[in-house]
């Protein structure tokens, strides 16, 4: 035997116990560690238990949200970000399990007079095939860790959002030509929304259809027998004469534009533009639903269409578009409240401008010019790297004329220079300002700029606007239409929050003046600007890491559109009663 092992060679094996060794020891530690085995196991039994508890209450608070259950136990978060002066109307519905302000829950896609089914319960946080959906579209801001914080609470909001919708896919095949501007970010919004959990198969579960129908994809001017032109005619009859259009008469349909004038009665002759116009489905015939023809104020009656012929002042395209929902780069419907209502609140040099837009659809929204943004990547906003960035100001604009009496403007920077020896010329040397650039040079400089500023042209936007939000340089704004014709998805964003505004008379009486005093912020300010702007990033762009486009496109909707179709499914227009419907 092996002296002190207790092992024997050809026999079983027995313990042995040295001779200085207590047994009353022995038997002392061997309870101890059987106690603690015991209380670690206990503990990690009450903890799964806890875990499993909570998980359970999480899918319950879902579920009493869909099937009408009083939630008041339950704390809400933040509605919304409010705009100044603005009102929440009490009939609103509400989708993202909020208390309406008549104190009861809205458990219907269309509010108090809805005789909708229940809203579909919220995804579950985690999806087996995407990984942690809070993690990857929402959560909080990583930088953000304050629930208190307005940018916090807007991004849990968008995140529980229970809006859904359905892409139009069957027997489809989208046109397109890469070198149309617009092109890059109209394929990067719809793959994210081709790969969001809140897409829906079903038609019958989607609060709003998206068909691929992308105007800024193929090439405006077209000839009649181009084979775009023929695809994106064929993709049109396909969407508008299925059940799901016809039922709807293109209600809660989600168009997507970013620049021209598209669905609009000043399109352009002889373009894509013309062609939505006059657009004549090939399922119109004289014998069509008068659902099509029933309003009152139509801009083409049914005795006119079929007595005259299809003349081209009679236009069909005003009723099969009527009731669609139009994102746009700009605010349309605001411009056009304006020129017909209100004239004296934009410059006399938008008069001529602002008249082309006359929209065919009633109901729409703007997510800003996104045109031209995609050459460049994404980089967060965050106060180290503005801190060491090389340039104060980055503007560079060909010397051209403008339209509009934008010149003026888009000059002054670079004409009417500031005396030496002031700090706003110590302003104008750590600046790249100037004339154009090569484009190398420009994307280094524009990347490595802490203030880029964005003057009007021949429009009160312009695309260095969410350039700049994008390369997380704060924009300087000199265009005092631009926070109302084409604000970024306001419902969400404040453009005020993340960006400096200039007034345009004080800009061309002394520009460097202004631009030097509008970088005198504290770094209290600048940081809570960054914040903003990080968290705008997140909203505006589709290929953000942690996007949050989507359900802010869907909470544009949401809003545009009156209490009667905030509803889920197939409703259908005449009855609003629910149908079956496909594509």
């Amino acid at each position: 035997m092996q002296k002190g092992l207790g092992i024997a060679r050809g026999r079983s094996r027995r313990r042995t116990v040295p001779r200085n060794f207590c047994s009353r020891s022995l038997r002392r530690s061997s309870t101890n560690r059987f106690l603690l085995n015991f209380l670690g196991a206990a503990a990690a039994f009450i903890l799964v238990s806890l875990q499993y508890v909570i998980s359970i209450a999480r899918i319950n608070v879902g579920d009493a949200v869909s099937s009408g259950v009083n939630l008041e136990a339950f704390p809400p978060s933040s509605s919304r970000l409010r705009r100044d002066n603005e009102v929440t109307s009490p009939s609103r519905g509400d989708v993202y399990g909020h208390k309406n302000r008549n104190g009861g829950v809205v458990t219907t896609a269309g509010g108090e007079n809805s005789s909708s089914a229940p809203l579909p319960a919220a995804p579950l946080p985690r999806d087996e095939r995407r990984g942690n959906y809070n993690d990857r579209f929402g959560g909080v801001l990583s930088s953000l860790h304050d629930d208190d914080n307005p940018l916090t609470r807007m991004a849990n909001e968008l995140n529980s959002t229970r809006l859904r919708y359905y892409i139009y896919t069957k027997r489809i095949r989208v046109a397109h030509n890469t070198k149309v501007q617009g092109n890059a970010e109209v394929w990067s919004i719809y793959r994210a929304l081709q790969r969001h959990p809140l897409r829906t198969v079903n038609p019958s579960e989607a609060h709003f259809f998206i068909p691929p129908i992308f105007t800024n994809t193929i090439s405006p001017a077209l000839k009649q027998n181009h084979p775009d032109r023929i695809v994106f005619q064929a993709v049109l009859d396909i969407v508008t004469s299925s059940s799901i259009y016809q039922t709807a008469v293109g209600s809660r349909h989600i168009f997507l534009v970013f620049d021209g004038l598209d669905f609009s009665y000043k399109g352009v002759g002889g373009r894509i533009q013309q062609l939505l116009k006059e657009y004549y489905p090939s399922w119109l015939t004289e014998d069509v639903e008068p659902r099509w023809f029933n309003h009152s104020d139509s801009p083409c009656p049914l005795d006119a269409w079929v007595n005259e012929g299809r003349a081209k002042r009679c236009l069909p395209g005003g009723n099969i578009f009527r009731n669609i929902i139009l994102a746009r780069d700009r605010d349309v419907f605001e411009v056009h409240r304006r020129v017909h209502r209100d004239k004296h609140s934009f410059s006399p040099d938008w008069t001529k401008p602002f008249a082309m837009d006359d929209p065919i659809p009633q109901w729409g929204f703007s997510v800003g010019l996104l045109s031209g943004t995609a050459q460049l990547p994404i980089v967060e906003a965050t106060f180290d790297d503005f801190s060491t960035r090389k340039w104060i100001y980055f503007y560079h604009a060909r010397a051209d004329e403008y339209f509009c009496n934008s010149t003026q403007y888009r000059l002054a920077p670079i004409n009417i220079l500031p005396k030496n020896g002031t700090v706003e010329a110590e302003t104008f040397a750590q600046s790249s300002v100037g004339y154009d650039l090569p484009s190398h040079l420009w994307k280094e400089y524009f990347m490595s700029s802490r203030f880029c500023l964005v003057i009007r042209g021949d429009t009160p936007h312009s695309r260095a606007f969410l350039r700049a939000v994008k390369v997380g340089c704060i924009p300087v704004v000199v265009s005092d239409a631009y926070p109302w014709y084409a604000p970024s998805l306001p419902a969400t964003l404040n453009m005020s929050d993340y960006s400096i505004m200039i007034s345009e008379r004080a800009f061309l009486q002394d520009p460097w003046k202004e631009l030097h005093r509008a970088t005198q912020l504290t770094e209290k300010s600048i940081r809570q600007k960054l914040d903003a702007l990080a968290f705008a990033q997140r909203v505006i762009f589709a290929d953000h890491n942690e996007s949050l486009f989507v359900p802010a496109l869907l909470k544009e909707a949401w809003n545009s559109i009156p209490p009667s179709q905030r509803v889920v499914g197939c409703v259908d227009w005449t009855t609003g009663k629910k149908s079956r419907c496909h594509e």
